[in-house]
């Protein structure tokens, strides 16, 4: 698969082929060997959460402000990455970043994903909008298809109704 489409159900001539092929594994070099790493050795905090602003040389800015899109898209890329490649590194990463995210960007009483929180964990902003909403869905689903956590597919689905409803 190649951006979810098949390269068999393509019609392409053996060139376009191997392009695609080459392009495909320098995505998934790039990935594996540059992307995720940088995460997992310069993104996380020691509290078991995730710095929410790192320099371009990883020294993070410790007291910066938290994101819960920023946060839902770490879980659903390492649960992703999991899903993909199979490695426990990765798996590690997700699972940390399940509980960090619903322990501290789930509004428990009203339901929906806090904006914004400082590097202590207190909401900043409390608006709940539908974009950090859509993207805690799909990283709790992807985390869910990763782990069969029930807790993170709950949640998704919690997430879901809150969205119809409001």
């Amino acid at each position: 698969l190649f951006f979810g489409i098949s390269i068999n159900s393509c019609k392409l001539g053996n060139s376009e082929i191997k392009v695609t092929v080459s392009l495909r594994n320098e995505i998934v070099k790039n990935v594996c060997s540059n992307v995720l790493p940088f995460w997992i050795d310069y993104a996380q905090a020691p509290d078991g959460g995730f710095y929410g602003t790192i320099l371009r040389n990883g020294i993070p800015i410790e007291d910066a402000p938290r994101g819960g899109v920023l946060n839902a898209r770490i879980l659903w890329s390492f649960s992703a990455a999991y899903n993909t490649f199979n490695d426990n590194r990765y798996l590690e990463i997700a699972n940390k970043s399940q509980r960090y995210f619903i322990d501290t960007f789930i509004d428990k009483i009203n339901g929906g994903v806090y904006w914004l929180i400082n590097s202590d964990g207190e909401v900043l902003n409390a608006s709940k909008y539908t974009y950090a909403m859509t993207y805690a869905i799909y990283g709790l689903a992807e985390h869910y298809l990763a782990t069969k956590n029930k807790e993170s597919l709950e949640v998704a689905v919690n997430l879901y109704k809150t969205l119809e409803v409001k």
